[in-house]
């Protein structure tokens, strides 16, 4: 919650896909807040992917992922059941 503002309940409905960001090696829990629906996954793809590499910092910073995340990962979920989520805008990240 800390790390965005304007804090919304949305929608999650049976069927969408969701992606994240991780290390490589390591899963992707479902709890975690660092999920991204896919219009907001292609607006990071049009500006962090180019000639099939990720500027993986470039990732890093615009979500302002945790230090320890080294977005060298990309998961997907599908969503099992229409549920209730959290949504917030990015902070920026210094």
């Amino acid at each position: 919650m800390e790390s965005g503002r304007k804090p919304e309940i949305v929608q999650l409905e049976k069927g969408e896909k969701l992606y994240g960001f991780t290390s490589r090696g390591f899963g992707k829990s479902e709890s975690s807040p660092y999920w991204l629906h896919e219009s907001d996954f292609n607006v990071i793809k049009s500006n962090y992917y180019s000639d099939g590499v990720w500027d993986r910092q470039g990732v890093k910073s615009y979500l302002a992922l945790p230090c320890f995340n080294k977005a060298d990962a990309l998961v997907s979920a599908d969503v099992t059941q229409d549920t209730d989520a959290l949504s917030t805008t990015i902070n920026p990240a210094n």
